[in-house]
């Protein structure tokens, strides 16, 4: 058993253990054992969401170590984003959207966007009433989804290029196709499709498969030079490596994909990267 009195030693530990290939396990039990001494400390608690993450725990698990924050009126906002993804990842939403109000979200320079994670809740939902037959309320919220509220201030301007993006268009569209609204859904695989780059690259490719004269040949070939073009980037930040696994599966490469999904579990999140990534291993396992 480590000294309790030795400070910032569980979490020390546990980060090194959690790159080791069999170490997350070990990890989580370090992690959760310095709890018991420092219930508040952040990086104990970003740690075990990165264990339970890396270790494919059900979210509700992660859910119930993130809530052991003892002091839940001050929770810091980059738990407060996990415990919201985590949440939605659940099938939570109300729970989730409880969260966003009473409460300020700081903004960061180059930090992750309170609006983003508020959409992407609200997209999240949607997609799981259309997969559930309950295509008036998807519908509702994907109709809505810019429209600001009230008692949410940060949903009174910003909202509209997030909605308008690569990945939200093409969410946006499943599920007007999921409820045959072929028009309004071709309408934002067109806007998807339309944008570009290595941050987009990939959701304007799954959205042009829904579009008339789609050239998968051509459009692999588009893949694969950005994947190209990305290996002078010099980048590996938690939302670059989500973005180049989901090039690397793309075009068939599942092994270098995994490896470059658990690394991005391994570095800092941002950018929402560790919840991209949770919902694309659990659906490519």
């Amino acid at each position: 058993m480590l000294n309790p009195q030795i400070p910032g030693l569980h979490a020390s530990l546990g980060r090194a253990l959690l790159h080791e290939e069999d170490g997350p396990e070990k990890a989580l039990s370090v992690f959760q054992e310095g709890l018991r001494a420092d219930p508040a400390n952040i990086e104990l608690h970003t740690g075990m969401n990165q264990a339970l993450s890396i270790l494919r725990r059900p979210p509700q698990e992660r859910v119930a170590a993130l809530e052991r924050y003892p002091d839940r009126a001050h929770i810091p906002s980059n738990l407060v984003y996990e415990l919201i993804l985590n949440l939605v990842d659940a099938g939570e939403f109300e729970k989730a959207e409880a969260l966003f109000h009473n409460r300020f979200f700081p903004r960061e320079e180059g930090g992750i966007n309170v609006r983003e994670v508020w959409l992407e809740l609200q997209v999240q939902r949607a997609t799981s009433f259309a997969r559930s037959g309950r295509c008036a309320e998807a519908v509702g919220l994907v109709d809505h989804l810019a429209e600001p509220l009230p008692d949410l201030p940060f949903t009174l301007d910003g909202l509209e290029p997030f909605v308008r993006s690569a990945r939200f268009s093409y969410l946006i569209g499943n599920v007007y196709k999921v409820c045959g609204m072929h028009e309004k859904g071709r309408a934002s695989f067109e806007r998807s499709a339309q944008q570009s780059g290595f941050e987009n690259a990939v959701w304007p490719w799954k959205a042009s498969k829904d579009l008339p004269n789609f050239d998968e040949r051509a459009a692999k070939q588009k893949l694969n030079d950005i994947l190209g073009r990305s290996n002078n980037d010099g980048e590996r930040s938690a939302r670059w490596l989500y973005n180049r696994a989901m090039l690397d599966s793309s075009v068939g490469d599942d092994q270098q994909a995994q490896k470059e999904f658990r690394e991005a579990l391994l570095a800092p999140d941002n950018l929402m990267a560790y919840h991209l990534t949770r919902l694309a291993v659990s659906s490519n396992p």
